[in-house]
């Protein structure tokens, strides 16, 4: 139960956090330029670049680390049910015929 509820929790927070991948560069940007004194544009853009690949990995690092959370969840949700493969298809049945009886 330790183990399922932990990647649950870990899935969700990745779905409810992975917007922000998105959102906070745009006022990032804007709010670094604010912010700081740069001598000239090319200066602030040769900083953003940075942080944008720095960005781009932290996006591929993120979504490797979803798959592999998402997985995680689904072979602990087949195992808990009993069943031996990552059939889709069975493990929605199964689930089903759980929440269906009584």
């Amino acid at each position: 139960m330790g183990d399922t509820a932990f990647a649950l929790w870990s899935v969700l927070a990745a779905l409810v956090f992975f917007p922000v991948l998105f959102i906070l560069p745009v006022f990032a940007r804007k709010r670094a330029w604010r912010k700081r004194a740069w001598f000239n544009f090319a200066e602030f853009e040769q900083v953003q670049r940075k942080w944008d690949i720095a960005g781009i990995i932290f996006l591929i690092v993120s979504l490797i680390l979803l798959y592999w959370l998402t997985e995680y969840t689904l072979r602990m949700v087949a195992s808990a049910l009993g069943v031996s493969n990552l059939d889709p298809v069975q493990v929605r049945q199964q689930l089903q015929s759980i929440l269906s009886s009584p």
